[in-house]
């Protein structure tokens, strides 16, 4: 009872009077008292009040301390769809909704499909790799790579496979991959020809060839990454970069331009990309910077010094503006922890926060605003860019296992979506600090927000390197090439849903 003793157990501890008098007492005193309880205390008597020190408090003010705030309250555990559990999560490939997942672990193609609660066995054999972008196909290998859609009504052989080798070369590069149009499949054949493949049969269109995109074998072929849309593609491998329209027009390539070139961060409208790689000094010493070019134009500038940005498992904390022209990392500095603002266009660096152990940093879309993940603090942090100040939202439950990633911005800018270790999905609505859970079972509850000031200090600008050469026009080699889809029998089993 809220940490103190109820009179009942206060009078049975102490050892009262014996039973006959307490009862004889009480029948006594009943008679001219209707609200008498035998088993209260008696009243206390009156005390003295102790002068005070302290004048009193003015008129319409209380001396009580204020109140704590509210402590966030701890969510139910969720409860996973389909009788799944965490462990079953973790094996797990979600569809890019999230409406449905495949285990990694299957030899066999098996999805959990959420949205009718049913567990589709999908092909007898051959294990899936990745989904459509509209979650609607999967990719998997079989003699050959297939595609099957999600409902088992449509299974078909993209390429095939002959060969009686243990280990076939299924990859090229990264290929196949998927892109949006269709949607398709992004391939490289035993031709040599770079082939976009609709999934639905219609068409085949050759964007380049590997006169164009050089090959010496499957393993050396370039990684291809497709942007915002589908409207660009860009491929890099060791030494050769290179960008073109998914028609295979306006194609530029660089070699040597620059090197050990890794994944892009493209800008919101798919026309820019961020990317690290490396360009020889005048000592010929190669030196890894930050790099942003214009895919229209194939210009090439170095932003900033990759060096000091913070790495963990060879992934960059960073992250690129919306608009292209802004870039947001981590230092990799114990000393001097500190969060870097950098234009593009005139390469000012600004330190706007003191911080290091940030993930998941991500621009608001009118690029005002940048949110991250405080691991430190065990909180979401809002900065804003405008103006020299932030604010804080903790919500411990966000941390269980591990840190949560952000998924983005909601639409109204005014919240963020994060997904975290355990596999929930959630929304936090930082003007009025409140935490709701999205997925899998419904939850609202209050964060603990805390605004803060912020101080910029501009720092001293950098010595960069320029590229060495730059992004000269391919001639294109695009053609229309016949459908070759081979039609696969349907295999789906309904399997009963797994116990709890």
């Amino acid at each position: 009872m809220n940490g103190r003793r109820s009179p009942r157990r206060r009078f049975a501890r102490t050892g009262g009077p014996c039973l006959p008098a307490a009862l004889a007492l009480a029948c006594l005193l009943a008679a001219g008292c209707e609200d008498f309880d035998p088993f209260s205390s008696p009243p206390a008597e009156p005390e003295e009040p102790e002068p005070s020190e302290r004048p009193a408090p003015p008129s319409g003010t209380s001396d009580q301390p204020a109140a704590e705030p509210a402590k966030p309250r701890e969510p139910p555990s969720p409860h996973y769809p389909m009788g799944l559990r965490l462990r079953d999560l973790h094996n797990g490939v979600f569809s890019p909704d999230h409406t449905a997942m495949f285990p990694e672990d299957e030899r066999n193609t098996v999805v959990h499909d959420f949205e009718s609660g049913q567990v589709l066995r999908l092909t007898a054999e051959g294990e899936a790799c990745a989904w459509s972008p509209d979650g609607q196909w999967l990719l998997y290998w079989n003699r050959g790579w297939c595609v099957v859609s999600r409902n088992g009504k449509t299974n078909r052989r993209v390429t095939a496979y002959e060969g009686k080798a243990d280990d076939p070369p299924r990859w090229a590069g990264n290929l196949p991959v998927w892109h949006p149009a269709g949607p398709s499949l992004l391939l490289l054949d035993e031709k040599g020809r770079f082939r976009q493949v609709a999934v639905t049969g219609q068409r085949d269109r050759q964007v380049a060839t590997t006169d164009q995109i050089p090959v010496r074998h499957r393993m050396a072929a370039p990684d291809f990454f497709v942007g915002p849309g589908g409207e660009w593609l860009f491929y890099v491998n060791r030494s050769r970069v290179g960008f073109l329209r998914s028609d295979g027009t306006q194609h530029r390539a660089g070699e040597e331009t620059i090197r050990h070139c890794t994944a892009p961060r493209w800008s919101a409208d798919g026309t820019a990309v961020l990317v690290p790689a490396k360009a020889p000094n005048s000592r010929g010493r190669l030196v890894r910077q930050m790099w942003r070019i214009d895919l229209a134009t194939g210009q090439v500038q170095p932003v900033c010094r990759a060096d000091p940005i913070r790495r963990t498992s060879g992934r960059y904390h960073c992250t690129f503006s919306p608009g292209g022209f802004r870039l947001a990392y981590v230092a990799e500095d114990r000393d001097q922890p500190r969060m870097v603002l950098v234009d593009a266009r005139t390469r000012h660096l600004t330190k706007i926060h003191d911080e290091r152990e940030a993930e998941s940093l991500r621009f608001s879309p009118d690029g005002k605003r940048l949110a991250y993940v405080s691991d430190e603090q065990e909180g979401v942090v809002i900065l804003d860019l405008e103006a020299p100040g932030g604010m804080r939202l903790r919500f411990p439950a966000l941390f269980d296992r591990g840190n949560p990633t952000l998924d983005g911005w909601a639409a109204d800018g005014d919240a963020l979506l994060l997904w975290t270790a355990t596999y929930t999905h959630w929304q936090m609505d930082f003007a009025n600090a409140t935490a709701r859970r999205l997925w899998p079972d419904p939850w609202f509850g209050t964060a603990d927000r805390t605004e803060f000031q912020t101080a910029r200090v501009p720092l001293e600008e950098e010595n960069l390197v320029p590229p060495k050469g730059s992004f000269e026009p391919v001639p294109p080699a695009t053609a229309d090439l016949e459908p070759r889809l081979e039609e696969l029998p349907v295999q789906v089993v309904r399997e009963a849903l797994p116990g709890p």
